[in-house]
C-alpha cells in the first residue's frame, strides 16, 4: 500500500518465526510545505488503523525534512501504535534528526536502530 508520503510493507521472515513486522517508510522531502504535514499524519493514521496493536518499524531513510513538524509526526506515530497496544522501533535516522530528537528530549521515548534489519529484530523482542 503506497501513498505520497507513506509506504507500508511487511518485513520478510525467512524462518517464519515470531510475529509479523510491518514496515512504515516515510518519504518526506526537505522542501515539503508545512501544510502537507496534516496529510502525512492522515496517511500514517490510515495505514496503521487496522493494526495498531501490531509490531511496526518506522524507517526514516527516505525522509530529508528536519524540523519540528517531523518530530510531531514521530510522536503521533508512537502514540497511535503504543495507544493501540502495539510496538514501534525507529530506524535510519539522519544525524540531524537524532540531534533534533535529543535537543527536544524525545530520543529516549523511542526504540531506535541504525538499520531496518536491526529495528525488525528489536521490535520483535519488545514486550
Amino acid at each position: 500500500m503506497a501513498s505520497r508520503y507513506v509506504e507500508v510493507s511487511t518485513a520478510p521472515d525467512a524462518a517464519g518465526k515470531g510475529p509479523a513486522v510491518q514496515i512504515l517508510e516515510l518519504n518526506v522531502p526537505r522542501n515539503v510545505d508545512m501544510y502537507e504535514f496534516d496529510r502525512v499524519n492522515e496517511e500514517v493514521a490510515r495505514v496503521t488503523a487496522d493494526d495498531t496493536a501490531g509490531r511496526w518499524v518506522l524507517d526514516m531513510s527516505s525522509t530529508d525534512y528536519i524540523g519540528s513538524a517531523i518530530l510531531g509526526v514521530l510522536v503521533n506515530v508512537r502514540q497511535r501504535i503504543r495507544g493501540g497496544g502495539g510496538h514501534l522501533a525507529v530506524c535510519c535516522l539522519s544525524g540531524a534528526l537524532v540531534h533534533a530528537m535529543r535537543t527536544c528530549s524525545l530520543y529516549n521515548l523511542f526504540t531506535i536502530a541504525e538499520t531496518r534489519a536491526e529495528a525488525v529484530r528489536l521490535v520483535k523482542m519488545l514486550r
